[in-house]
C-alpha cells in the first residue's frame, strides 16, 4: 500500500483548471496568496516514483507567482490522506480520527483540505505551499488520485526541493509517503574549447594594439545567459575575467582593482626613479636657458671685428648664417620643449601600461560588485564599494584625458611621402595619414587618445564603457536567476546597436581599417545581446566576431609596425642632422679656440651672447649659461653694448642643449663674436 506520483491520467490543462478554480475559491477563506500567472504541472517520467525534478525547459515557461501541481495516485481505494504533521500524529490516533472527516458528497479527485484551527475544520479548496504547516488533504472512497498544488511566490532558487509528505492511516498502521518536487539544477555556463583559444589569442593582440578589453567583452558575451546560468571556473577562460574567480564575487570585483592600483603604484615610483637620475639634473640649465632669447647671427671676423647684431647696420665685420633644419629632442617639429612630466611619462611608458591593465580589469571589477548586489551570496559592501571605485576610475582616466593630455597634443598629419613597405597598403589605404604627437605624450597616455582623431578624440573610453555595462547585465542575470534578462540584455544590445551608428556616421578612428570594422564589431555584440534574449544558439556569430577582432587586431598591429618604422626613419634623420651641427658648430668653435691662444699675451679675446629681450637677466646669469653651454668661462664685465662679455679659453666641447641654437623656422640663432681689442 503505497502512494506514487500520477504519469497523467487527467491532462495538465484540466488538473490545472481545477486548481486554478480551487485557488480562486479559497482567496476568501484563507491568507494564501493568490492571483498567480501560470499553473505547470509536473508528471513523473515512470510508474512507483516518488520524486521527480522539473525541466529546466518547463521551469523557464513559468510566470511567477505560479501553481505547481504534483498530482499523485494510489494503488487501492478508501484511503484516507493528510499532509503528514510529524510521528506524534501517529501516537494520537483519537486526535487525528477527530480531524479527518470525509466529504464522500464532494467527490471531485482533487479536493485539498486545509486546517487553520486546530479546533475547527474547515473545508475548502486549498493551495499548500512549502512555508506552510500542513493541511489535509482527503480522497473520496471511488476515487484513487488527488493533487498536491504548490504556491510559488518567486523564482525558486536553483536545486531546491519542495517535498509534501502524506501520512495515511489504515489497517491499524499509519504510514507515510514523500512527494518530492526538485527545482531544476543550476548549470553553468562552459566555453567551448573554439571559444577559449579565441579569448586567448584576443587578450594579448588586446593589449599590445590598445584595446584590453576586447576579450573581456568576448567572455562576457559568452557567459552571457537569460536562464541565470553563471560562469564556472571549469572554463579557462573564467580567469581572463580574473584571477581571483573562484574566491567570490567581492574578492573577484576588488582583487582586481588592487592589481591595477599597484601597477599604478609600481609605475609611479618608476617615474620617480627616471625623474630623480635621468632629469632633475637637467632642470635646473633649462629653467636658465628659458632667461635668454638670443636673436644674433654668426659672425666671424679679423682684428678689426666688432660685435653684430642682426637687426644692426652700423656694425662692420663679415657675418654668416648657419640655416639647417631642426628636429627637436623627442618632438616631430621640434618648436616646443616637452615639460619635464612628459618626458618622464614618455621615458618609463607610463600610466600607459598601467591604463591598459585597468581598462583589462575593470569589466571584471564590476561584474563582481554587480554579482554582490544582485544575488546577496556575497558581502554587499564589497560590491557597492568595488562598484563605486570603478566607476571613479573611467572618471579619472576621462578627466586625465580633456584636462592633461589633451591640451599638450598636436594632432598632424604625417610628411609625405611616407615609407610604406609595399604599393598594396598605399593601393588599399590602410595606413592612416596622421598621428599624435609630441610623441613622449603618445607613450606616457596613448591608450587614452591614439585610436581617436582630435574632434572625437572623447569616444576612447566608449568600448570600455559598452563592456562594462555587458558585464554587470552578464552578473545581473546571475544574480536574479535570469529575470534581469527582460531588460539588461535588451538595454546593452541598443547601447551597441546605437554605438555602431554612431562609428558609421562620425568615423572617429585614426586607422582607416578600424573606421570599416570597428562598426561591423559593435553590431555584432547588439546582434548577440539580443539572440541571448530570446535563446537562441550563438555560436556561430561568436566565431565571426572573434575572427573579425582578431583580424582587426592584427591590422592594428601592422599599422603600429609601420609607425614604429617611420619612427625610426625620423629618428635617423635627426641624427644626420644632428651631425651636420656638430660640424657646424665645430668649425666656429676652432677658431675661436685657436685665436685665443695665439692672443692670449697681448689681447683678451672675448665671447658675447646678444640678448635682445631680457638682456638685465643675461647680465645675472650669462656667465653660467655660456659655460654650461660651450665650456667656456671668465669674469663677467658690463659693456656699453649691453652684452656679457667673456674671456674665452679653450675647452672640450660638451653636449649642447640645441634648443637654444636653432629657432622655430630651423635657422641656427647662436652669435659668436671674436673681439682682438683688449
Amino acid at each position: 500500500m503505497s502512494s506514487e506520483l500520477q504519469q497523467g491520467s487527467e491532462s495538465g490543462v484540466e488538473y490545472c483548471s481545477t486548481a486554478m478554480k480551487k485557488a480562486s475559491n479559497a482567496s476568501t477563506s484563507t491568507t494564501t496568496t493568490t492571483g498567480a500567472k501560470s499553473c505547470v504541472m509536473v508528471e513523473a517520467s515512470s510508474a512507483g516514483t516518488q520524486s521527480i525534478t522539473i525541466d529546466k525547459a518547463l521551469a523557464k515557461t513559468v510566470s511567477f507567482p505560479a501553481l505547481l501541481v504534483l498530482p499523485f495516485s494510489l494503488n487501492t481505494t478508501d484511503w484516507l490522506i493528510e499532509l503528514f504533521r510529524g510521528r506524534s500524529d501517529s501516537r494520537n490516533l483519537s486526535m487525528l480520527d477527530s480531524r479527518e472527516s470525509t466529504d464522500t458528497n464532494n467527490s471531485n479527485n482533487s479536493i485539498l483540505f486545509y486546517d487553520d484551527d486546530p479546533t475547527t475544520q474547515r473545508q475548502a479548496s486549498y493551495l499548500f505551499d512549502s512555508s506552510s504547516d500542513g493541511g489535509v488533504a482527503t480522497i473520496a472512497a471511488t476515487n484513487t488520485t488527488g493533487i498536491v498544488v504548490l504556491q510559488l511566490d518567486t523564482t525558486p532558487q536553483y536545486n531546491s526541493v519542495h517535498q509534501v509528505t502524506l501520512g495515511y492511516y489504515c489497517g491499524g498502521r499509519y504510514e507515510t509517503a514523500t512527494l518530492t518536487a526538485q527545482w531544476p539544477v543550476r548549470s553553468v555556463v562552459v566555453l567551448s574549447l573554439v571559444q577559449e583559444i579565441f579569448a586567448g589569442i584576443v587578450i594579448p593582440l588586446g593589449l599590445l594594439t590598445g584595446d584590453p578589453s576586447a576579450a573581456a567583452a568576448l567572455t562576457f558575451i559568452s557567459a552571457m545567459s537569460c536562464s541565470g546560468e553563471p560562469l564556472t571556473s571549469l572554463s579557462i577562460a573564467s580567469y581572463f575575467i580574473s584571477v581571483f574567480f573562484d574566491a567570490g564575487p567581492a574578492a573577484l570585483a576588488l582583487g582586481n582593482l588592487g592589481i591595477a592600483a599597484a601597477c599604478f603604484a609600481l609605475h609611479g615610483a618608476a617615474a620617480a626613479g627616471f625623474w630623480y637620475y635621468y632629469y632633475s639634473s637637467a632642470v635646473h640649465s633649462t629653467q636658465k636657458s628659458k632667461v635668454l632669447s638670443l636673436s644674433v647671427v654668426v659672425v666671424e671676423g679679423d682684428d678689426s671685428t666688432t660685435i653684430v647684431d642682426e637687426t644692426s647696420s652700423s656694425s662692420s665685420g663679415s657675418s654668416s648664417s648657419l640655416p639647417h633644419r631642426h628636429y627637436g629632442v623627442g618632438d616631430d617639429d621640434g618648436v616646443q620643449q616637452n615639460p619635464w612630466w612628459m618626458d618622464t611619462c614618455g621615458g618609463v611608458r607610463g600610466p600607459a601600461w598601467s591604463v591598459l591593465l585597468l581598462q583589462f580589469m575593470l569589466p571584471g571589477a564590476m561584474y563582481g560588485g554587480a554579482l554582490c548586489l544582485s544575488s546577496g551570496e556575497d558581502s554587499a559592501l564589497g560590491g557597492a564599494l568595488a562598484l563605486i571605485l570603478s566607476v571613479l576610475s573611467v572618471v579619472a582616466l576621462f578627466v586625465t584625458l580633456i584636462v592633461v593630455v589633451l591640451p599638450h597634443a598636436r594632432y598632424m598629419e604625417y610628411t609625405q611621402p611616407r615609407p610604406t613597405g609595399s604599393r598594396l597598403e598605399v593601393h588599399l589605404g590602410i595606413l592612416p595619414r596622421t598621428h599624435w604627437s609630441p610623441r613622449p605624450l603618445v607613450k606616457g597616455f596613448g591608450p587614452l587618445m591614439a585610436s581617436r582623431c582630435r574632434r572625437f578624440c572623447g569616444l576612447t573610453l566608449a568600448d570600455l564603457l559598452l563592456t562594462c555595462a555587458l558585464s554587470i547585465a552578464a552578473a545581473l542575470a546571475v544574480g536574479t536567476n535570469g529575470a534581469s534578462c527582460s531588460y539588461a540584455t535588451l538595454l546593452v544590445a541598443a547601447l551597441y546597436l546605437l554605438y555602431a551608428a554612431v562609428l558609421l556616421a562620425f568615423r572617429p578612428h585614426r586607422f582607416p581599417t578600424d573606421k570599416v570594422l570597428s562598426p561591423v564589431v559593435a553590431a555584432n555584440f547588439g546582434t548577440l545581446c539580443i539572440l541571448k534574449y530570446y535563446d537562441e544558439d550563438t555560436n556561430v556569430l561568436k566565431t565571426i566576431l572573434s575572427i573579425v577582432q582578431i583580424f582587426q587586431m592584427l591590422l592594428r598591429l601592422w599599422i603600429g609596425f609601420r609607425e614604429w618604422q617611420w619612427d625610426l626613419q625620423q629618428d635617423h634623420d635627426d641624427d644626420e642632422a644632428g651631425n651636420d651641427r656638430e660640424e657646424e658648430l665645430s668649425r666656429i668653435t676652432k677658431p675661436i679656440a685657436k685665436e685665443c691662444d695665439e692672443q692670449q699675451q697681448t689681447a683678451k679675446p672675448s665671447v658675447f651672447l646678444m640678448n635682445s629681450e631680457e638682456e638685465d637677466a643675461l647680465f645675472s646669469e650669462g656667465s653660467n649659461v655660456v659655460d654650461d653651454m660651450l665650456g667656456l668661462y671668465a669674469s663677467t664685465k658690463t659693456m656699453n653694448t649691453g652684452a656679457a662679455c667673456l674671456e674665452a679659453t679653450p675647452a672640450v666641447m660638451p653636449p649642447l642643449d640645441d634648443g637654444l641654437f636653432w629657432d622655430a623656422s630651423g635657422t641656427m640663432i647662436l652669435s659668436v663674436v671674436i673681439n682682438s681689442e683688449p
